[in-house]
């Protein structure tokens, strides 16, 4: 497999990657324009989350994340005013050393964040464990671009992919980021994006209030702030992306996966729960969209009434 790009845009950057000499797009080339949020912010290509990644100052992340795609824009073109905007702001001072998470991070992000785009990287046009290969970013982004997105391809897999090749592959991340003595960013960009987070807490208040626990106040909060985004938001993402027959459907072996990756606290006995609340049987397959609308739909009801019995 090689990765390359039309002979006008060969010497620049961005570009799909080829596998059995087609191109696997969309997914591989970090300037196509993809929406997806990280940390509160929109972003429109993994190039343009890669520049604010590396700003020093908050005000010229916020200056690279208001780079929006023109009408009719191509991802190119946006993606070099994106490259130009993080050209006239200072970098941090590791970004040697994390450059190579930064990358891995945003195109995290985006894949986690769209089902079709994620689905087009792991068949790799029918060939999932060959090896992809990049041309035309130069030496030191022909190498790490490919082992980015195959270390993706297995993390992402819905059977949890190879964990030889995982470990091989983070390793190379690791080993590159020590040897130019930084710390890694994965804990400060990385993991679940807010809205993940903010799902994963509004369930868990959910589980807390149908069982009549305590401390159900905050979580009771953020479900009602963010519900209707919820909906629409990464944990629904997440659940299409372990619906291997495109059904809508997954047993309880893989909902506790589901939630297991934004929570690894996450027990079957809980998932249990979440389906005893939901009135789902915990043999059966689940719909994954009507337990997420009934979990949210339920929760802010019961909101409802009670900031009504608080105002009486």
């Amino acid at each position: 497999c090689v990765c390359t790009r039309p002979s006008w845009i060969i010497g620049t950057m961005g570009g799909p990657c080829l596998c059995d000499g087609k191109a696997v797009s969309p997914g591989t080339d970090n300037f196509e324009l993809v929406q997806f949020g990280m940390n509160g912010v929109t972003y429109f290509s993994a190039e343009q989350a890669y520049q604010a990644i590396k700003m020093r100052k908050e005000a010229d992340r916020a200056k690279i994340g208001r780079v929006k795609p023109k009408t009719g824009e191509k991802g190119w073109d946006h993606g070099m005013r994106c490259w130009q905007a993080g050209q006239l702001g200072a970098a941090r001072r590791d970004w040697e050393a994390v450059k190579v998470e930064a990358m891995y991070l945003a195109n995290k992000c985006k894949l986690e964040q769209n089902p079709a785009v994620v689905s087009s990287l792991l068949k790799s046009n029918g060939s999932p464990k060959e090896p992809l290969t990049h041309m035309g970013s130069g030496k030191f982004w022909d190498k790490w671009n490919p082992m980015i997105l195959m270390l993706l391809r297995e993390e992402l897999s819905p059977d949890g992919g190879d964990p030889n090749i995982i470990a091989t592959l983070r390793g190379e991340m690791d080993s590159y980021r020590d040897s130019k003595r930084g710390r890694s960013i994965l804990q400060d960009f990385g993991g679940p994006t807010a809205s993940t987070v903010s799902a994963a807490a509004a369930v868990e208040a959910t589980i807390i209030s149908s069982t009549g626990a305590e401390g159900t106040a905050q979580g009771a909060d953020n479900l009602s702030e963010n519900a209707a985004d919820l909906f629409e938001g990464n944990v629904l993402t997440l659940f299409r992306q372990a619906d291997d027959t495109g059904d809508g459907r997954i047993d309880s072996r893989k909902l506790l996966s589901v939630f297991q990756r934004v929570d690894a606290s996450w027990t079957e006995d809980r998932v249990d729960r979440l389906l005893e609340s939901a009135d789902v049987s915990t043999d059966a397959s689940v719909h994954y969209e009507e337990l997420i609308s009934r979990i949210f739909l339920d929760a802010c009801n019961r909101l409802s009434m009670e900031g009504s019995s608080e105002e009486a």
